[in-house]
């Protein structure tokens, strides 16, 4: 049983959410602009908590903003650039995203 009804869609390995914060829809023009394919799979964005300063760390300022187009973009770069570092296998792209290198490190 689920708490929250977007416990499953936003739960790892699931696919980008494409509302924000606010259940409003995510542009397709977002979506095409940071790569993200149609059908990947992406790992979760981090998550913050109170207070805004813990242990040397900040919560990101998009995060507070109020912006929820803003914060649903950065949670989907965050969830893009961890499953790019963490598990690229589940991106299952056909071609390379847009500013990437040749995959050489």
């Amino acid at each position: 049983m689920l708490g929250h009804d977007d416990s499953a869609s936003e739960d790892s390995f699931s696919s980008p959410n494409t509302t924000n914060p606010n259940g409003n829809p995510i542009s397709p023009k977002t979506l095409r602009s940071l790569g993200i394919p149609e059908n990947a799979k992406l790992l979760d964005c981090p998550h913050y908590t109170r207070p805004r300063y813990w242990e040397g760390m900040e919560v990101p300022e998009v995060l507070c903003s109020g912006d929820h187009e803003a914060v649903a973009k950065w949670r989907l770069e965050q969830r893009l650039m961890r499953t790019k570092q963490r598990r690229p296998d589940l991106l299952k792209l056909d071609k390379p995203l847009p500013n990437e290198d040749d995959g050489c490190s």
